[in-house]
């Protein structure tokens, strides 16, 4: 099986992914991308109470500071409350199993990202042509997101319609 050039680009990140994804294990891989999501989620939703006890205690009304503390607060409890299951995770003896897990979540969630990206890079490369169709042709793991994009994305040629015109 040959490799393109295109292919050693996409395989890097994948890497990446198990590595962290193996090193952190699934649960707090999990609690980590919790913890943004809810951080952010939280940070619109409740700045404001952080931001009234700010004003009150400190004089300070920035929204920015609220919603940045309140972020914070969010993110760091998630993973910490990550770090104390995964914690438990290793005393029952599972910890080999949470890694692989881990590294399984870490390539999925970075295949992901490849698939949007790549729907971004498609859509460049039909005006800019960065990288010609037989080099994307010749590429094994190009092929493989494009697959998966169109399964992850069933509306992905509505999408690329609507974006090339």
């Amino acid at each position: 099986m040959d490799f393109s050039y295109i292919d050693l680009i996409i395989l890097i990140p994948i890497l990446f992914g198990l590595y962290k994804g193996f090193t952190r294990g699934f649960i707090l891989s999990l609690a980590t991308l919790l913890g943004l999501l809810l951080g952010i989620y939280g940070g619109v939703k409740f700045s404001h109470i952080t931001s009234r006890f700010l004003f009150e205690q400190f004089e300070i009304d920035i929204p920015l500071v609220a919603f940045s503390i309140t972020f914070l607060i969010l993110v760091i409890g998630v993973y910490l409350l990550g770090k104390l299951l995964s914690k438990f995770v290793d005393v029952l003896a599972l910890g080999f199993v949470n890694k692989l897990a881990g590294a399984v979540f870490g390539v999925g969630k970075i295949v992901l990202i490849l698939v949007v990206l790549l729907l971004f890079f498609e859509h460049l490369n039909q005006k800019f042509h960065f990288i010609g169709n037989d080099e994307i042709n010749k590429s094994q793991l190009y092929a493989f997101l494009k697959q998966t994009s169109e399964a992850v994305f069933p509306y992905f040629e509505e999408l690329k319609e609507n974006t090339t015109n």
